[in-house]
């Protein structure tokens, strides 16, 4: 089984302009991105999509394989499947079948400081779980009450079997009784929890990556909730969670402002 990452860099956020080029204690974002992704052990390919000239050039620069993709591309996603086709040719809808089966991860191009632990546990639950799953992602326990009523913190409800049930940026599971859920995973045993923070890592099968070349119209509660993950849920695909030690994300600051990046630059310059 092969595991092909494509981390994908757009300049056009509305939030941090040139985003992927922003300076982080003598390195671009993007290098950052692309140096964790090199540190992970399960890993076979890595490349770097984007649109842009410059963004191209600076990732050359420090030897990152890089596909273009149109500028077109709704999302990160989508700009993953395309730049997969480009290199790869059609995607294969029926990956159990195939003689090499290849899961194509989507590593977010904001996040500099990204756990390749996090990733290396994703790629290998995946493996196990191969049958039951289209498709891959990871989330922390969350044990803070101001962090799971905040909007900005994508939150996720998981099954007993570790399939993604829900995604939401409201605080759920909600607790009519306000008991809280209990962790069964052995690092957080007997610590009272509020839920599951979702991390934008995505492992995607070749058929699951086709929904976002051939379906890019968003889904109702992918306008309402402004998660490309929905999109997979409504159309009756199973999402499974890895969970992975809240320590194991405790730096992996996701860079969408400036103060994001202030953040992310002063952790830079405390690692030196």
């Amino acid at each position: 089984m092969k595991a092909i990452a494509i981390i994908p860099a757009r300049r056009g956020s509305t939030r941090l302009s040139d985003k992927p080029l922003r300076d982080i204690a003598g390195m671009t974002l993007i290098e950052r991105v692309w140096r964790q992704a090199t540190k992970c052990t399960g890993l076979d390919e890595i490349f770097i999509t984007t649109d842009d000239d410059e963004i191209e050039n600076v990732s050359n620069s420090f030897g990152a394989n890089v596909i273009r993709t149109s500028p077109e591309a709704p999302s990160g996603s989508a700009r993953v499947a395309e730049a997969y086709i480009s290199k790869y040719g059609a995607l294969n809808k029926s990956s159990e079948s195939s003689d090499v089966q290849k899961i194509v991860l989507n590593v977010q191009g904001d996040m500099p400081f990204v756990n390749p632990d996090a990733i290396n546990l994703a790629i290998s639950f995946f493996k196990e779980n191969f049958s039951m799953f289209d498709m891959v992602t990871i989330a922390i326990p969350i044990y803070n009450l101001d962090e799971f009523e905040r909007d900005s913190v994508v939150k996720v409800v998981v099954s007993d079997t570790g399939r993604g049930l829900y995604f939401s940026r409201a605080p759920i599971p909600y607790s009519r009784e306000g008991d809280r859920i209990r962790s069964t995973e052995k690092e957080t045993l007997n610590k009272e929890i509020y839920g599951y923070k979702h991390i934008g890592l995505y492992l995607f099968k070749e058929k699951t990556l086709s929904v976002f070349s051939e379906n890019q119209d968003d889904t109702i509660l992918e306008k309402i909730e402004r998660l490309e993950q929905l999109k997979l849920l409504n159309l009756g695909y199973n999402i499974g969670v890895c969970i992975v030690p809240r320590e194991f994300m405790e730096h992996s600051i996701e860079v969408d402002t400036e103060l994001d990046l202030n953040g992310a630059i002063a952790y830079a310059k405390s690692m030196k």
